[in-house]
């Protein structure tokens, strides 16, 4: 431990009793045994505080907020506690592999510039325990990667090291304005200042809830993703003009989301709408387009046929 540089685990939870013991127990056996857990409890209504303070280890540290914040502004103040030279993330209901600390770590040691250092991942549903490796080859990414992560954003959470001197150098940490988007973010700036890397095999367990999406959650993500190019707008210089191919990119994507939603919803009509302007950046969104004609029943049988993934 005298050798290993001290990583915090940032842990936020809100009513995560169900998972919190898998969880931290992932991190106490670690290979790499220099860190901290910063428990950040966004004032759960069950039993979350009750377990973490079962654990006797003197390097899980639980703090209490004073009232329920948006996850960005949370895991900013679990930050504010934390005292290692890396700041590691674990949600709750996630889990990691034991040599995770022990495989990224060097990495910035080997290599100042680092910034940020994630893994592959294992997405899991709990409910039928089907699992994916989120990563294909090509989706893994290294060195300066901004432009690439424009466009391609793949990176999961709980899988993510952040050198803290590469947090500090930046303006703010977790954009709080953000609800939905504020880890892709943070990450992408990250990437404009610092170089990426990451550790070619999962090291996290990445658990999906089923959820609905509805018109609502898509035009929130569609909100975020302006205000982030907004953002990134007025702080890189002539953003708008080095980064028009990746800006248009991104722009069709929130479209196709956002038609793929209104057609689940039969408002097939705005979902063509949404499309306008798009219609031929991709061949999915042209393939969408005609699609949406049809009943959205036909969706799972176009992904057969295409074998293309609109989303």
């Amino acid at each position: 431990m005298k050798n290993q540089p001290l990583v915090s685990v940032i842990m936020n939870c809100y009513n995560g009793e169900k998972y919190i013991k898998e969880s931290v127990y992932s991190v106490i056996n670690q290979t790499y045994k220099n860190w901290e857990i910063i428990f950040w409890d966004n004032v759960s209504t069950d039993s979350s505080s009750k377990i973490i303070k079962s654990f006797d280890d003197s390097r899980i540290k639980y703090f209490c907020a004073k009232k329920n914040i948006p996850l960005g502004g949370a895991r900013n103040k679990a930050i504010e506690k934390s005292n290692g030279k890396y700041i590691a993330f674990l949600d709750v209901d996630d889990f990691w592999f034991p040599e995770k600390l022990s495989l990224q770590i060097p990495l910035f040691i080997k290599n100042s510039k680092l910034g940020l250092v994630y893994s592959d991942a294992i997405w899991f549903n709990s409910e039928n325990n089907r699992e994916k490796v989120s990563l294909k080859p090509k989706n893994k990414l290294r060195g300066n990667c901004f432009r690439e992560l424009l466009t391609n954003y793949l990176i999961t959470q709980s899988s993510v090291i952040i050198k803290k001197e590469a947090l500090i150098s930046q303006s703010e940490w977790f954009d709080e304005k953000f609800h939905l988007l504020e880890e892709a973010d943070l990450f992408r700036r990250i990437s404009y200042y610092w170089e990426i890397d990451f550790v070619d095999q999962p090291l996290v367990k990445w658990r999906i809830h089923n959820q609905s999406s509805t018109w609502t959650l898509y035009e929130k993500i569609q909100m975020e993703g302006e205000m982030m190019l907004s953002k990134f707008s007025k702080m890189i210089p002539n953003f708008d003009i080095l980064y028009a191919k990746e800006i248009r990119h991104y722009m069709s994507v929130m479209k196709r989301r956002q038609a793929i939603s209104l057609w689940q919803k039969n408002n097939n009509l705005l979902a063509r709408q949404s499309l306008y302007g798009f219609i031929f950046s991709s061949k999915e969104n042209l393939i969408l387009f005609i699609l949406t004609f049809f009943p959205y029943k036909l969706y799972s049988v176009a992904l057969k046929f295409f074998g293309l993934r609109l989303k």
